[in-house]
């Protein structure tokens, strides 16, 4: 196999299957994968995936094209996972093929052969799996995607005279597309500055900064939109995407953050090289104090490796570009702007950079047939580790546990697990967990919003008000909490205080369905079945696909005396559900009230399917 590597003859339709099989064949067990963590508020609950023609419109909205492609997905698959799933894959894919290229244009032609060895390493690293198999992290592979483009086209552009301006106009679309699903990515002219220096440096200086002009214009804009402008309304909360983040990080200077990324960096190099230890959250302290030893070494040790970069440049180019490939990768999320300190996903991108060291080092091994050995070796042990990665992401539960185990105390992890235990109906263990969170942690808001779901579930909404409403001390803007403590009250029989706090909810997020849902069962409850009506209908504006709205809609059209109405609200639970009994047994009841006998009989069919006794209650009356 190492000499089949080896050969510069082997067929490019060859290489691109083998590539292709390496990129998927690892991924194949993820494709039943659940929703985790950021997945919620970006996809299942966001409103805007389920309007396919604002997603368009928003497009140059931050992280607007990665929201499209959800959007798309939705349309097409609803909340399924599956789909999900498989465009992510085909989006790394489809990034293996464009690295396996950018390797091509690189490398010496004597040295291409190492092109394949070096996309395979990049296809089947365990690292990459943040960015393929958790679904939300599609920003950072199709941003990815969008960035090696854009430098394929501009090396492409420099090197083929007759197509130059098509090839430079693709990298600037290629460029401009990857800040706009990412703005991570707003690097780019720095590697296309790197790029020119270490294999293109016959043109000069003037006529290359002219040539990358352009590709400062779409970052510029970002960096005026999302940092400049907010501070300059004195909206600093704008700056930081997600409010969790912005709340853990609201007491971190820059200075701080950046000596602590000196030591994350440290350790995104050491999961490159030994993949081992994942998590999903690290829980990385932030440091207190600047200069001690280990933040000084750590950023001496970095300084060295540029430095040995820097003076190897002219002789071996390609070592010199992956480092500063890794280090610009990672300038906007491991620099000044305080974010989590550290995530897998963000390696997505710079793992191109070690790909090139490691090219450089295995083209100097007096042995090209040991050396391809060795990749093979690699490749293999790597890609068995992705599977075995892929296969704990498909079980929350023991995924969460994996993760507290590497990570004990992480309060963050620690609520997780306890949602996932209650997911698991082991609500008394994740209960305890919650507990123990915060006990660690007594101001950790979204563990009081978990505690209070999690009672509320069991039906003890009367014991979810103490934690929820002291979850609201901490945080008094919460959507869930206030949504959640509405809840509770109604539950508890208090429907002044459910509106009070329904509504506060409906206040701070007008677009979140869930919200209206529950202000309709509260009316619902009090006897207002007019007022219900208009806040389900509301809800069904924003999320046609609430099963929960569907149904309390249709009894509430039912009590209103419009039962065709009603009829065809069930129609619509059990087309989003057909394993909903309630709605089916509903259903059948009301047909036979029109004297549709054949769609009573489906019902009644579908509740015997269930196992429902009810199934024999509906087939008497058919029977009469």
């Amino acid at each position: 196999m190492s000499s089949l590597l080896l050969n510069r003859r082997m067929e490019l339709p060859a290489q691109v299957a083998l590539l292709l099989l390496a990129a998927i064949l690892p991924y194949l067990n993820t494709l039943d994968v659940p929703w985790y963590f950021d997945d919620t508020n970006n996809i299942v609950d966001n409103p805007l995936i389920r309007d396919l023609p604002r997603a368009a419109r928003d497009i140059f909205v931050s992280r607007g094209i990665a929201m499209l492609t959800f959007a798309l997905n939705f349309r097409f698959g609803g909340l399924d996972t599956t789909g999900y799933h498989i465009v992510n894959l085909g989006i790394h894919a489809a990034c293996v093929l464009v690295v396996w290229l950018l390797l091509r244009r690189l490398l010496d032609r004597t040295a291409q052969r190492w092109a394949l060895p070096g996309a395979l390493l990049f296809a089947v690293h365990p690292v990459q799996t943040q960015a393929v198999t958790y679904v939300v992290q599609r920003m950072t592979s199709l941003a990815a995607l969008c960035f090696f483009s854009a430098v394929l086209c501009y090396l492409l552009s420099l090197d083929d005279a007759d197509r130059r301006r098509a090839w430079y106009g693709l990298a600037l679309l290629g460029g401009a597309l990857a800040v706009l699903t990412k703005e991570q990515t707003a690097v780019l002219p720095l590697v296309l500055l790197a790029v020119e220096r270490c294999f293109r440096p016959g043109r000069g200086w003037r006529r290359q900064l002219l040539s990358l002009l352009p590709f400062c214009a779409v970052p510029a804009w970002k960096a005026v939109e999302m940092l400049l402008l907010p501070v300059w309304r004195g909206d600093v909360a704008a700056t930081v995407r997600y409010a969790d983040q912005l709340q853990s990080m609201q007491n971190v200077t820059p200075l701080r953050y950046l000596f602590t990324e000196f030591s994350v960096l440290w350790h995104y190099l050491k999961l490159l090289v030994l993949p081992v230890g994942q998590r999903l959250d690290y829980g990385w302290p932030v440091v207190d104090t600047l200069l001690t030893l280990p933040n000084i070494a750590a950023l001496l040790g970095l300084l060295i490796i540029g430095g040995v970069a820097w003076r190897v440049r002219h002789a071996r180019p390609l070592a010199a570009f992956g480092v500063a490939w890794f280090f610009l990768a990672l300038a906007v999320e491991s620099s000044l702007i305080p974010l989590d300190p550290i995530f897998e996903h963000r390696l997505y991108l710079p793992m191109f950079g070690m790909v090139l060291v490691l090219l450089d080092l295995l083209q100097r091994m007096p042995s090209p047939k040991m050396a391809m050995t060795v990749v093979l070796l690699v490749v293999s042990l790597l890609a068995g580790l992705t599977w075995q990665r892929n296969a704990l992401w498909g079980d929350p539960v023991a995924f969460f546990e994996d993760n507290l185990r590497r990570s004990p105390n992480n309060v963050r992890v620690m609520v997780m697990l306890g949602n996932a235990y209650a997911a698991a109906r082991r609500s008394e263990e994740g209960l305890r967990l919650i507990e123990e969170a915060l006990r660690l942690n007594p101001s950790y808001d979204f563990a009081y919003t978990a505690l209070g779901k999690i009672r509320i579930d069991r039906g003890e909404g009367a014991l979810a008000i103490e934690p929820l409403q002291k979850g609201l001390e901490y945080q008094p803007g919460s959507v869930l909490l206030n949504e959640y403590l509405g809840i509770a009250y109604g539950e508890a029989g208090d429907y002044q205080r459910a509106l009070l706090h329904l509504r506060r909810a409906m206040l701070l997020n007008p677009e979140d369905a869930s919200v209206y849902t529950n202000i309709g069962v509260a009316f619902s409850a009090i006897g207002d079945n007019r007022q219900a009506a208009g806040y389900f209908e509301r809800s069904l504006a924003l999320a046609p696909d609430s099963e929960k709205a569907w149904y309390n809609y249709a009894a509430t059209l039912y009590n209103l005396g419009e039962r065709q109405k009603a009829l065809d609200a069930l129609r619509a639970v059990v087309a989003i559900n057909p394993d909903n009994a309630d709605a089916y047994y509903g259903f059948g009841t009301l047909a036979l009230e029109f004297g549709r006998r054949d769609e009573a009989a489906a019902a009644r069919d579908a509740l015997r399917r269930l196992g429902d006794e009810r199934a024999a209650e509906l087939a008497a009356l058919l029977d009469r």
